[in-house]
């Protein structure tokens, strides 16, 4: 579980002293950053996609 949390949502368990509260804070902080991350490479593909399409 210690190695998920670390690769999958960047929480260093030691670091955060194994806090439950806090660990869960920070996976939900790692889901909102990738959650935006998607989102915003879907906007550029599209708008990458929309400047390639001709007139």
């Amino acid at each position: 579980m210690r190695e998920e949390l670390r690769t999958r949502y960047g929480v260093d368990v030691d670091q955060l002293h194994a806090d439950p509260s806090a660990v869960r804070a920070a996976m939900e902080r790692g889901e909102h950053d990738r959650g935006q991350g998607e989102a915003e490479r879907t906007r550029a593909a599209a708008e990458n996609a929309e400047a390639v399409l001709p007139p």
